[in-house]
C-alpha cells in the first residue's frame, strides 16, 4: 500500500516500502502543494487514483484531479507540477487617523476650542486568516499601529485612540504629535475636564442627531443620555449645514452655556423666527432607530403621534416599540433629542447594496458590493448570499469570494459564481491480453539464478477461443450545473475500435477480440493478427531461443546443439539438426539429416521424413522415411519404417521399433555391427514388456536374497531358541513380510507380461524387406519370435512363420 513518508519539513516521498513513486513538497506557507511524478520501473502501469487517494489521506484538499491524470497520461514524469492551492492570509489594514485638522503647510491656522475632538485613530485592522492546503487555519499579521502623542494644550484618552483640545487655540499636527497655541485672551476653566480629559467633545456634524451619535462613540454614552449645542442655527434645524456641536452628558452644566447661549440668541434674532410647525427626524443606526422631534415655532402645529405613524407606515419601518413612540411624540420639549423607538432598519437610500450580473446563458455572475452611505450599514454576507438567491444563482458559488468582497466593501466587480463544467467520460481502453513490447528479451533464471539464454520467449501462443484484447467502454463522464442549478449534460469519452486482424473475431458483447484459431499472436500496423505458420528465416540459436509455437514452424536453417523446438502443427527443416529436441503434433521433415550425437530427441504424432539419422533416438506414431542410412540410433514407428533410397538405405546398429514392416536397402554391416530389429505390436507395448522384465528380473533377484536370508535366521532361531535376540527376530518378520509381498507381486507381473506378449503376438504387422543384404550380427525379432542371424542373406523377406521367424524370398511373406 502506498503512503507518504517524511522526508523533510516540507517535502514527503509516496512510497510502498520498497518502490518510491512521487515526491510530495509544499511552500512554506503550506499554501501551495507541488508533485513530481516519478517514471515507473519495468514499465509498469501507474494507478493515478492510488495516488490521488493517497494525497487525500495525506490532508490535501481540493487536488486538481486532472493534471495528476494528464501527467500520468503524458508520461510527463520528474516535472514539478502544482496539484493544489490554499489561500494566504491577508494582513490588516493599518492604522489611521480621521478628523486630522491644521496639518503643516496647508495654509491658514485652524481656530480650536476646548473639548474639541482633533483626531480618532481607527485601531489596525486584524487581517483575514489563510488556509493552508490541508485546511490549517494561517493566522494572518495585524495591520501596522500608530501612535498619538499629546502636546501643549491636547489630551489623549486612556484608551490611546481619541486626542482632544484642552485650550482655545490654533492646532499644528507634526507627525503623531498634536499641539495647540494659546490665543491670548481666551482660556479654558477647570470645570470643562476630568483628570485631565474632557467632560464634553466639540464635533462637526450635519445635524444635532448625527453629533449626538459621534459624541455616543466618544464619551462612552448613549444618545440619549447626552444634550447638545449648536455654534450656528440655520432656518431648518434638522437640515443644518455641517457645524460645530458641543455634546455632552445630560444635567452637565458648563462654562460654555454663556458663551454659546449668546451666540444662539444672536442667531435667533438674526433668523426673523416665523411661524412654523413642529417637525420629527428619524436617525437609523446600527444601535437602533432613533426619532427626534422639534417643536414648532409661535403659533405652528405640533407633531402627532398620527403623523409619526403614517411616516412609519409609507416607510414600511418594522420591530418599532409603540410604548416607546407615544413617549417621544409626549415629551417633544425635548427639542430634537433623539430617543430609541425601535431596532435598526433598513434604509435603502444610505444603506450599502450588493448588485448581480447574471450572464444570460447562466454560464457566471459578477458581483458589485456598494458600500454604505453616511448613516448606512455595509451590506453583509448573508446579504450577498440573498441577492444571488434572487438572481436564480444556485450552482457554482464562490462563498469565499463572496467573503472577501462583502469584507473589502470596495465597488469593483468580483465573479463570485461560475458554472460547473461537466467532467468527460474517460477515453475507452483497450486491455491487450498478451505482450504487445516484444523490444525487450524476457530472459528466465533458474532456482539458482543462472539464465537460460536458450528461453527468450519471442513468440506468444494463443490458443482458439482465447481472449485477446478487452475493451473497456468508455466513461459515462460527470454532468455539470449552470449557476442556476440546470444541468449541464455530461459527454461520453470517446470510443476506440478493436484491433481486427487475419483469424481474430469480436465477441457477441463487442468488448472482447477473440483468436479463432491456434497460433502465434501478433501487434501489426494496430491490427492483431493469429498466425498459424511461424517461419525462422535462418537457424534456431542464440538469436531465437527455443521455439514452442501452436502450429506449424518452418525453419529455413538449422537447428544447432541444445535448442527446442515444439509444435502443435509441422516442423519442416531445410538443412540439418544436431543433439536438439524436435516435438511435432504432426509431421517432421529435415531436409539434410539428424546429426545427434548420442543425446538427439525427435518425436512426431504422424510421419518423420528424413536424409539420414545418426546417433538419435527418434519415435513417429505413423512412418519413418529416411534415403541414406539410420545409425547408432533407437527408432521406434507405429507403422512403419522405410529406407529405400537409390544408393543407400542402411540400418547400421542400434534398436529399431517397428508396428508393421521394415523396408530397407541392406540391414547390418560387413564387420558384424550388432543391430536390434523387432517388428509386430506397437513399439510402446515392446517398451512396456522391456520395462516389465526389468522390473521382474529385480523383484526376482532380491526374492532370492530374502529366502536365503530367512533360511539363515530360522537356523539360528533353532539353535538358540529361548536367546535368539529380539532384533534377529523383528528383522526375520520383516523379511517375511517383504517374501510375501514380492511374490504376490511377481505374480501379478507374470499375468502382465503374458498379456503384453499376447498384444504382441496378435498383432497384424510383423515384416522386414531386405532388397540388397542382411548382414550376420542382426537380431530379428518378429511378435514374440526371435532369430539371430549368423549369415549373410541377399534379397530376403522376414515374416512370421508359426512361433518362428521365417525367412523368405524378397516381397513373397505378407503379414497376418
Amino acid at each position: 500500500m502506498m503512503k507518504f513518508l517524511a522526508n523533510s519539513e516540507n517535502t514527503k516521498i509516496l512510497t510502498d516500502g520498497q518502490e518510491q513513486f512521487a515526491l510530495l513538497e509544499f511552500n512554506e506557507e503550506k499554501t501551495k502543494a507541488y508533485l513530481t511524478i516519478f517514471p515507473p520501473v519495468d514499465g509498469k502501469a501507474i494507478d493515478a487514483d492510488e495516488i490521488i487517494l493517497s494525497l487525500k489521506n495525506e490532508g490535501v484538499l481540493e487536488i486538481d484531479i486532472d493534471i495528476v491524470q494528464r501527467t500520468i497520461k503524458d508520461r510527463q514524469f520528474n516535472s514539478k507540477i502544482l496539484i493544489a492551492s490554499g489561500i494566504l492570509p491577508i494582513k490588516g489594514e493599518s492604522a489611521y487617523l480621521l478628523y486630522q485638522f491644521g496639518i503643516e503647510d496647508e495654509g491658514p491656522a485652524i481656530e480650536i476650542i476646548p473639548g474639541q475632538i482633533l483626531s480618532v485613530k481607527v485601531p489596525p485592522g486584524n487581517g483575514i486568516v489563510g488556509i493552508t492546503v490541508t485546511g490549517e487555519t494561517i493566522i494572518p499579521q495585524k495591520g501596522q499601529d500608530i501612535e498619538i502623542i499629546a502636546g501643549e494644550n491636547t489630551a489623549v484618552s486612556p484608551d490611546g485612540l481619541k486626542i482632544y483640545a484642552t485650550n482655545f487655540g490654533n492646532i499644528t499636527w507634526t507627525g503623531n504629535k498634536v499641539e495647540i497655541e494659546k490665543i491670548k485672551g481666551k482660556s479654558s476653566t477647570d470645570q470643562i475636564y476630568s483628570d485631565g480629559m474632557p467632560l464634553s467633545v466639540v464635533v462637526k456634524a450635519n445635524s444635532l442627531s448625527e453629533a449626538k451619535e459621534i459624541g455616543a462613540e466618544l464619551l462612552n454614552l448613549a444618545p440619549n443620555k447626552l444634550d447638545c449645542q449648536m455654534g450656528i442655527i440655520e432656518d431648518n434645524l434638522n437640515e443644518a449645514s455641517r457645524s460645530l456641536i458641543r455634546v455632552f452628558p445630560l444635567g452637565i452644566k458648563g462654562p460654555w452655556e454663556e458663551e454659546w447661549k449668546k451666540k444662539i440668541e444672536d442667531e435667533i434674532s438674526r433668523l426673523k423666527i416665523e411661524n412654523k410647525d413642529g417637525v420629527f427626524e428619524f436617525f437609523n443606526t446600527d444601535k437602533g432607530l432613533y426619532l427626534s422631534i422639534f417643536p414648532p415655532q409661535g403659533t405652528g402645529k405640533a407633531i402627532t403621534l398620527e403623523n409619526v405613524q403614517n411616516y412609519i407606515k409609507k416607510k414600511g419601518f418594522l420591530d418599532i416599540n409603540q410604548e416607546l413612540l407615544k413617549k417621544v411624540v409626549e415629551h417633544s420639549a425635548h427639542k430634537g433629542i433623539p430617543l430609541l423607538i425601535g431596532s435598526r432598519q433598513r434604509v435603502l437610500e444610505l444603506d450599502g447594496k450588493i448588485e448581480i450580473e447574471v450572464a444570460p446563458d447562466y454560464s457566471k455572475a459578477v458581483m458589485f458590493v456598494i458600500p454604505p452611505k453616511h448613516g448606512g450599514l455595509p451590506a453583509s454576507f448573508e446579504d450577498a448570499m440573498n441577492a444571488l438567491r434572487e438572481k436564480e444563482v444556485v450552482a457554482g458559488i464562490d462563498e469565499r469570494a463572496v467573503a472577501r468582497a462583502v469584507f473589502k466593501q470596495t465597488n469593483k466587480p468580483v465573479l463570485v459564481a461560475e458554472a460547473i463544467l461537466p467532467t468527460p467520460g474517460e477515453e475507452a481502453k483497450l486491455e491487450y491480453k498478451f505482450r504487445v513490447d516484444r523490444s525487450k528479451v524476457e530472459l528466465v533464471e533458474d532456482e539458482y539464478g543462472r539464465v537460460d539464454f536458450k528461453r527468450l520467449n519471442l513468440i506468444e501462443n494463443v490458443r482458439a477461443g482465447q481472449v485477446l484484447v478487452v475493451k473497456r467502454p468508455p466513461g459515462k463522464g460527470i454532468p455539470g450545473k449552470l449557476i442556476n442549478g440546470l444541468e449541464i449534460p455530461a459527454l461520453s469519452g470517446p470510443d476506440v475500435r478493436l484491433p481486427v486482424g487475419r483469424n481474430t473475431e469480436i465477441s457477441i458483447g463487442g468488448t472482447e477480440l477473440i483468436a479463432t484459431l491456434n497460433g502465434q499472436v501478433l501487434l501489426v500496423a494496430d491490427k492483431v493478427n493469429v498466425e498459424d505458420t511461424l517461419e525462422i528465416k535462418g537457424d534456431v540459436n542464440l538469436q531465437t531461443g527455443n521455439i514452442y509455437f501452436l502450429g506449424t514452424v518452418l525453419i529455413q536453417g538449422s537447428v544447432e546443439d541444445d535448442f527446442e523446438v515444439e509444435a502443435t502443427g509441422d516442423i519442416q527443416i531445410k538443412n540439418a539438426v544436431g543433439k536438439c529436441f524436435l516435438s511435432a503434433g504432426g509431421s517432421i521433415a529435415i531436409g539434410e539429416g539428424v546429426k545427434g550425437k548420442g543425446e538427439a530427441r525427435l518425436f512426431a504424432g504422424q510421419h518423420i521424413f528424413a536424409k539420414y539419422i545418426e546417433n538419435a533416438k527418434v519415435e513417429a506414431k505413423g512412418t519413418i522415411q529416411v534415403t541414406q542410412e539410420i545409425m547408432h540410433s533407437q527408432v521406434d514407428a507405429g507403422k512403419s519404417i522405410l529406407l529405400e533410397g537409390k544408393q543407400r538405405g542402411s540400418i547400421i546398429g542400434g534398436k529399431i521399433r517397428v508396428g508393421d514392416e521394415i523396408r530397407a536397402r541392406e540391414i547390418g554391416a560387413p564387420a558384424g555391427t550388432y543391430t536390434r530389429i523387432e517388428v509386430g505390436g506397437t513399439p510402446k507395448v515392446r517398451e512396456q514388456l522391456e520395462n516389465l522384465n526389468r522390473v521382474y528380473q529385480k523383484d526376482i533377484n532380491r526374492l532370492e536374497t530374502i529366502k536365503k536370508d530367512i533360511s539363515i535366521l530360522k537356523d539360528k532361531k533353532k539353535q538358540e531358541k529361548e536367546k535368539f535376540p529380539i532384533e534377529k527376530e523383528a528383522k526375520l518378520q520383516r523379511l517375511i513380510r517383504e517374501h510375501n509381498k514380492l511374490t504376490v507381486k511377481l505374480h501379478r507381473y507374470t499375468d502382465q507380461k503374458e498379456f503384453l506378449k499376447i498384444r504382441i503376438q496378435e498383432s497384424l504387422g510383423g515384416i522386414v524387406h531386405v532388397s540388397h543384404t542382411l548382414f550376420q550380427g542382426v537380431s530379428i525379432g518378429i511378435r514374440n519370435a526371435n532369430l539371430e542371424i549368423k549369415d549373410n542373406y541377399n534379397s530376403i523377406s522376414l515374416g512370421p512363420k508359426g512361433d518362428e521367424v521365417g525367412i523368405f524370398p524378397y516381397g513373397m511373406v505378407k503379414g497376418g
